[in-house]
């Protein structure tokens, strides 16, 4: 099975991290084949949403153990690409990553960002369209 190049969406991070789940993260990527892509400015993304109270308060670790964790499990890519055109410009950095990296998908529950559809070559889905489509990628059994 080829790897699936894909951008998570900080959003999807936080449900693993707020749940609990970061074992079943690691799970998905590793027995999936995923290459999920980062970026510094991801990271920087990933440590801000890290301090709000409202999620800070909800950590069971310190903030920086989950960005170190995120760190391990991703493959921090430089950006060459500067996308302008999302709903939301806080959110164009999601794309400059996914585009620069050639990812095939970004996942993500940002309403928003789902109506783009396509961006160049990346496809928007879901977090349940993106169980879907490694349901479909699993060899018969």
């Amino acid at each position: 099975m080829q790897p699936l190049e894909v951008v998570l969406d900080t959003n999807i991070w936080l449900r693993y991290i707020l749940k609990s789940q970061l074992e079943k993260l690691t799970l998905l990527i590793l027995e999936n084949d995923l290459t999920v892509y980062s970026s510094e400015r991801f990271i920087a993304e990933l440590e801000d949403v890290l301090k709000y109270p409202e999620i800070a308060s909800r950590l069971t670790l310190p903030a920086s153990e989950y960005v170190h964790f995120h760190r391990n499990l991703a493959v921090v890519s430089p950006v060459m690409y500067a996308f302008r055109g999302c709903p939301d410009p806080k959110d164009d950095f999601l794309f400059d990553l996914a585009i620069s990296a050639s990812a095939t998908y970004l996942v993500t529950e940002d309403k928003l960002l789902l109506g783009l559809g396509f961006v160049r070559n990346v496809k928007v889905i879901s977090l349940a369209e993106f169980f879907d489509l490694l349901e479909k990628r699993k060899p018969f059994q």
